[in-house]
């Protein structure tokens, strides 16, 4: 039994630690490969067309989970608070008590994806969910890697690395 490695950093992006040929397609919207053009499996690899796109959240179940993990109110059906206390309605809103903003999640034009907006004013939102949302975005990929996984039967365990504020995810049953 094989058991895949996938490394999620605090800035957004992931990277694997070379993929079997057969490994499960995993498709993690909203997160940036990083550095697979040096992996010796880059030419066989599932992972290959995941979504380089930030605004194209596609699992709102993951997102949910990642907000509630980092300590946020995932809100239905609100609005995001802006500078100025300008508000702006949202079908889901995540809610970041310590912030003086929030991050608003509409539909995209497709009607398939999610964008995330918010107000970049002040340095608030960036020491919550990181810079361009990338530690929102880690978690994310981690909850939506691990949740396909499991539901593939995998066994997935996670594992947090201080030093580099990354998280790799353990995928056995290969």
């Amino acid at each position: 039994m094989k058991t895949v490695i996938l490394t999620f950093n605090p800035n957004g992006t992931y990277h694997c630690h070379g993929l079997p040929g057969a490994a499960l397609p995993l498709y993690i919207d909203g997160l940036r490969q990083a550095g697979c053009h040096t992996c010796p499996e880059f030419a066989r690899c599932t992972m290959s067309s995941w979504s380089k796109d930030a605004a194209g959240i596609t699992d709102l179940e993951a997102l949910e989970a990642a907000s509630k993990e980092l300590g946020f109110e995932w809100v239905k059906a609100g609005s995001a608070r802006g500078w100025g206390g300008a508000l702006r309605p949202a079908p889901y809103v995540i809610r970041i008590a310590k912030a003086k903003f929030d991050i608003a999640v509409t539909p995209s034009k497709d009607g398939q994806t999610y964008e995330l907006a918010t107000d970049w004013h002040g340095n608030w939102m960036a020491q919550h969910v990181g810079d361009k949302y990338g530690k929102l975005l880690q978690h994310y990929g981690v909850h939506k890697a691990g949740n396909y996984a499991r539901k593939m039967g995998k066994i997935v365990t996670r594992t947090f690395i201080p030093q580099s504020n990354t998280v790799k995810l353990h995928i056995t049953g290969y």
